[in-house]
């Protein structure tokens, strides 16, 4: 009750529950708890038990907290003392010696236990999936169950004035008791309204209370956080499932969609963040299909989102309609529990040519399929709507593995894609005049017919650059990301994103882009781009709780929006400049930060202090042993410098001698 304990439990295969003294930063119990069948988790909650009883005896004799899961609840005591009228904890290095666990009856039968909370009087009450609360007085279960809500009860909370109870339900009702007699009474009910048209209300999660007022806050399985009153409204709007797809408007800055496993699509101001709208695969087909990723067309009024089945369709933004869909030619084959096998042919990335003409879509199968498109008709709906608008021009076979990502180059002429096999392969993608490729400098000149959309390019090399994306994480641009001392490697790096270098909202001058890397430490990392050298240094910045699964900047490079994955969150970061020397906001790259980058180069190098632009010069403190790490910073990067141009010579002129043996081979022919 006094914030002196913390107790965790672990998500892990052996699902540890630990008890810490946090403020001193140690474990007072680790233990392995049991596993439920098919190896899920038998625990699925903590309550703890903060009320304070006057009496120092029953205060240390009384149940700390309480696990409930599986098979009801357990009770938890920590071993304590009474001298001179406190209570006092007991302090040994054994676990086994601190604390007591005593499992609960099992009642009138067994049954799953969603939720629990304590009351003054010192019983504890749980929320059961039947919908039933029960009592427990010590570790028995007190009279018959009180049947309260028609589905599970998911949350259970007590008022700060410890009279009243409120329980929430997996349909949507919220029930007020009253506790201060022999059982709860029922008070009050009410129903929260449905998110959106067609939908049901939403099914509660959690619940907690706004001390000395009656508005409570809400958390709903569609993770949505609801401000309840007497009009409920959304004060966050969520994802009701796991998000890897986002994608940023083309030309509005303050635009962006994703979409989640549920199917449903959403569109989203980035400056209020609030939700505009949302829209689905039309008709029943929608149900079970997840979505896998999504894309602007270069107008920007309209969206493709890809889905695990095969299928992807086209939204009109402007006339909030379907544009098109297309479906795979066979039904997605599902496992034994009904679910689509993704790897059998699912939409794995989407990207559309620079001008709009084309659209390329990657597949599970190992094949990108190119698309002649026509521009998108915003007249009439009915022109938004036509089935005539996409037709397919070529395929890209070549690859071993999935399709993990596709870039165009700025003509709109060749597409790069790469697999998850680490596979970077080029395509031809909408050539259209042997001129036009002859001015790009990708024409052989031994050819004569114009090469057709799909076609594989093998003479395209690392100096070419005109590329209008790259999310691509291997490639010369990007060989730097991959930071020294970190495990992180090629799987683990999900999404890239490059900025347009116009130094977001700060500053007019051109600041040079940056790329922005999505890890599987929920991590999203920064570098200067081109990021070329070994271990280049990085900015890390933490916030999502699972895998960060995609990363992207907005039109104007002001923000970054990353996708949190299973934690189905996005997180929005201010790209802020200080000056040509960098950025402020971020911090250097620390052990006490989490990185493993200061662990191998040791403490970071203080940065420079900002130039005073009147008077040309360096302001601030800069003592000497701030001016040799400086120094000692600038070396160290000079000399990478060198060995990185001394490297490229040396690759140059293997190049080059290649090039004048196949010469002579062809010669000889």
């Amino acid at each position: 009750h006094d914030g002196t304990f913390l107790v965790s439990l672990q998500s892990d295969e052996n699902h540890y529950i630990t008890v810490w003294d946090w403020r001193e930063g140690k474990q007072l119990m680790h233990e392995r708890t049991q596993k439920a069948p098919g190896g899920k988790p038998k625990i699925f909650g903590i309550a703890w038990n903060g009320h304070i009883i006057p009496n120092p005896e029953l205060e240390a004799s009384k149940f700390d907290f309480c696990t409930y899961g599986v098979h009801g609840l357990s009770f938890w005591n920590f071993k304590k003392t009474v001298k001179d009228g406190s209570v006092r904890y007991n302090r040994t290095k054994k676990f086994s010696e601190l604390w007591t666990c005593v499992p609960g009856s099992e009642g009138p039968e067994i049954v799953e236990h969603n939720c629990s909370v304590w009351l003054p009087n010192g019983d504890c009450l749980s929320g059961t999936k039947k919908g039933q609360i029960w009592i427990w007085r010590g570790t028995k279960v007190y009279d018959t169950p009180i049947d309260a809500h028609r589905g599970e009860v998911k949350a259970l909370v007590l008022r700060p004035d410890g009279n009243t109870l409120i329980s929430g339900g997996s349909q949507g009702t919220i029930i007020e008791w009253d506790v201060r007699g022999d059982k709860p009474q029922r008070l009050r009910v009410r129903v929260i309204p449905a998110p959106f048209l067609n939908a049901k209300p939403p099914g509660i999660k959690a619940l907690d209370c706004y001390p000395g007022s009656q508005v409570y806050i809400m958390g709903s399985m569609q993770s949505d956080i609801y401000e309840v009153d007497a009009d409920p409204n959304i004060l966050v709007k969520g994802h009701d499932d796991r998000l890897d797809a986002i994608a940023a408007h083309p030309s509005d800055q303050d635009q962006l969609a994703s979409a989640s496993f549920t199917g449903r699509c959403y569109i989203w101001s980035a400056s209020e963040r609030e939700l505009k709208f949302n829209f689905g695969l039309p008709g029943d087909s929608a149900r079970g299909q997840k979505a896998t990723c999504i894309t602007y067309a270069p107008s920007g009024h309209e969206i493709c989102v890809g889905f695990d089945t095969g299928t992807w369709f086209v939204y009109n933004t402007q006339h909030r309609c379907t544009a098109h869909v297309r479906r795979p030619p066979r039904e997605a084959k599902r496992n034994k529990y009904g679910e689509v096998m993704m790897e059998d042919q699912g939409v794995m990335c989407l990207k559309y040519s620079p001008e709009g003409e084309t659209l390329a879509v990657g597949d599970y199968e190992q094949v990108t399929t190119l698309y002649r498109c026509r521009p998108d008709l915003t007249a009439t709906e009915a022109d938004a709507t036509s089935r005539e608008r996409f037709v397919k021009t070529g395929r890209c076979v070549g690859h071993s593995s999935t399709i993990k990502s596709i870039d165009w180059d700025r003509s709109g002429t060749v597409l790069q894609t790469v697999s998850t096999a680490q596979e970077m392969l080029y395509w031809w993608g909408n050539p259209r005049s042997i001129d036009e490729i002859k001015a790009l400098g990708l024409w052989e000149e031994t050819r004569t017919v114009l090469p057709r959309p799909g076609e594989q390019l093998t003479d395209v090399f690392r100096e070419y650059t005109m590329w209008d994306t790259w999310t691509s994480v291997i490639g010369f641009p990007v060989m730097g990301i991959y930071p020294l001392g970190k495990d992180l490697k090629f799987d683990d790096m999900n999404a890239v994103s490059v900025s347009r270098g116009t130094g977001g909202r700060a500053s007019d001058a051109d600041r040079g882009p940056v790329v922005v890397v999505a890890t599987d430490k929920g991590q999203v990392l920064m570098y200067n781009y081109p990021a070329v050298i070994d271990g280049a240094p990085y900015y890390s910045f933490n916030g999502h709780s699972s895998f960060a699964q995609n990363v992207t900047f907005l039109a104007d490079d002001s923000r970054v929006v990353s996708a949190g994955g299973a934690d189905r969150s996005m997180l929005q970061w201010s790209v802020v400049w200080k000056n040509t020397n960098g950025f402020v906001g971020y911090r250097q790259p620390s052990v006490k930060g989490g990185d493993e980058l200061a662990r191998v180069r040791g403490p970071a190098a203080p940065a420079p202090a900002p130039k005073d632009p009147a008077a040309g010069r360096i302001v601030g403190t800069a003592g000497g042993a701030d001016a040799g790490a400086v120094a000692a910073r600038d070396r160290e990067q000079a000399a990478k410098i060198d060995r990185l141009q001394k490297q490229l010579a040396r690759m140059e002129a293997e190049q080059a001698k290649l090039r004048a043996e196949l010469q002579s081979v062809a010669g000889a022919k």
